[in-house]
């Protein structure tokens, strides 16, 4: 490797990969987002902090290198950029770990401390670091030194459950990473275990420094979750996670979607191939790019400042517990109220190892309180008043009409309507409501009834363009493969709220037909 490579100035960003417990495709996940990241251009260098259990080698389709961290614990004085080591795949290297190494079980603290300042000083625009799975004090600096920490999750209580612990575990090692020793082991006993941030306001000991301390940590730090082999009914699910962890734990944590699974990304694990350089337009690459998407662009946000100190309130506003504005239309009130339901049925696992049965159904009770008061025209009028008059809001940010409120069309209705109820004066809608057959044609009608461009569906799929116009054309010779078309299909009909299997039916049944007779 040219040493014109260790002369960089810029920082590199660094992002982790951490899970609560193993085998939900943390690994993989990091290897395929780093393969992502280097085919756009980037300089990426990726590193198994899993150490001794290390694994990214192997779904790059390489053995182990020769240069890996044991170099660093067999030779003193050896630089961290005698460790790297060339992949397969353009503008990424590799780190490796050295599986089964009694010296990387539990590595020094002066040289996880070196490693991390190293790291620092390599000029790579991106450092992509797989912390593997578990609580050890290794994984959690490793993810806390990062600037964005990816966790990922299965869509089950068996993972969700470890992941609030997690979660947890975290954030008592951002306490004492960010105090002094002495502070934290005197404060360590006192803190609500089950809330740290929330536990840390209830302490006399707790000073206005500890506070800022705490904030500037946080603030330093961008996280988000994904889910990994979840179903289409799963999604909703990571947005009540989403606001149980602000609930519960005062830190945001976004979900950034589901990674998806398919045949084509199972036989290339098998044959230990890099997915995303082999088959780029598999379910599996698309989702991962998808996520790279989103997370560069979260990147270039500016910092939040973070904020974890108490509101201090005499209450909570209906407005606040259904989390929508004062200017909300009953349609949205509805929305809300349904959404925050589901998070505390007794059948949802959102809430799990969080609340038991009987506080779950205190919050239903006050979230139908709170309901029933804002759905009410009249209600909500003098409740606002009363709101204003104690200036919990001001009056410009109320509802500007509320005789006339239930007749406002909203844009969410429209799209919803477009092809469910048509209305009398509306032709096309008409038209779409009978559709029953999904051909090319079908689904251009339905996306434009719904209003939705082919830019929308790209910018939420990551299917090309051309893609997206030839499978409304039935351009089948323009197509890719039949499996990949089978994904397309899929995504699109799950954009437009239709019938996955009805359109998969439907429109490949006219594809076969055309290729059975270009066969002939």
């Amino acid at each position: 490797m040219a040493e014109t490579l260790f002369q960089g100035e810029e920082k590199p960003y660094f992002i982790s990969f951490s899970s609560p417990k193993g085998g939900v495709g943390t690994t993989l996940l990091s290897v395929n987002f780093a393969i992502q990241l280097a085919k756009k251009g980037n300089n990426v260098l990726l590193v198994d902090l899993a150490l001794n259990k290390a694994s990214t080698h192997l779904f790059l389709g390489m053995n182990l290198p020769e240069k890996n961290f044991s170099i660093l614990t067999s030779s003193k004085g050896t630089e961290l950029k005698n460790c790297i080591s060339s992949t397969p795949v353009s503008n990424l290297s590799l780190i490796a770990g050295m599986p089964e190494s009694l010296d990387l079980a539990n590595i020094p603290y002066l040289l996880k401390q070196k490693i991390l300042t190293d790291l620092k000083n390599l000029p790579y625009e991106y450092i992509i670091m797989d912390c593997g799975s578990g609580t050890s004090n290794d994984s959690l600096d490793f993810t806390l030194s990062s600037d964005f920490i990816v966790f990922t999750v299965s869509p089950n209580p068996l993972t969700i459950e470890p992941f609030y612990r997690y979660l947890r575990a975290l954030l008592h090692r951002l306490l004492m990473l960010s105090f002094n020793k002495k502070k934290y082991q005197a404060l360590k006993n006192k803190i609500d275990p089950f809330s740290p941030l929330k536990g840390l306001f209830e302490l006399e000991e707790t000073t206005e420094s500890d506070i800022n301390d705490i904030e500037k940590a946080l603030s330093e730090k961008k996280m988000g979750f994904v889910f990994t082999k979840a179903t289409e009914k799963d999604l909703r699910l990571g947005s009540q996670i989403e606001s149980i962890i602000k609930k519960f734990f005062k830190i945001e944590v976004p979900f950034l979607g589901n990674i998806d699974w398919d045949s084509i990304a199972e036989q290339a694990l098998l044959s230990l191939e890099p997915i995303s350089k082999n088959y780029p337009i598999c379910q599996y690459s698309l989702s991962v790019e998808k996520i790279v998407n989103k997370i560069t662009k979260m990147q270039e946000e500016p910092i939040k400042q973070v904020e974890i100190r108490p509101k201090k309130k005499d209450f909570i506003t209906a407005y606040e517990i259904l989390e929508i504005s004062p200017n909300a239309h009953p349609k949205e009130i509805q929305a809300a109220y349904q959404k925050k339901l589901e998070i505390y049925s007794d059948n949802s696992f959102a809430t799990i190892g969080l609340m038991t049965k009987e506080e779950k159904e205190k919050e239903r009770d006050s979230l139908e309180q709170n309901y029933k008061l804002l759905i009410n025209s009249q209600s909500r009028q003098k409740y606002d008043e009363e709101l204003i008059s104690k200036n919990f809001i001001k009056e410009e940010e109320r509802i500007s009409d509320y005789k006339d409120i239930q007749e406002q069309p909203r844009i969410f209705q429209e799209i919803q309507e477009a092809i469910s109820e048509p209305e009398n004066n509306g032709e096309e809608k008409s038209e779409i409501s009978e559709i029953t057959y999904y051909d090319g044609a079908s689904l251009r009608k339905i996306r434009q009834a719904m209003k939705i461009s082919v830019e929308e569906i790209v910018s939420e799929t990551n299917i090309r363009s051309w893609y997206i116009q030839s499978i409304e054309e039935e351009r089948y010779d323009a197509l890719p493969a039949r499996i990949y078309l089978k994904g397309f299909l899929k995504q699109i009909a799950m954009y437009l709220k239709i019938s996955p299997e009805k359109v998969l039916r439907d429109y490949l049944e006219r594809y076969d037909s055309w290729a059975s007779k270009k066969g002939d």
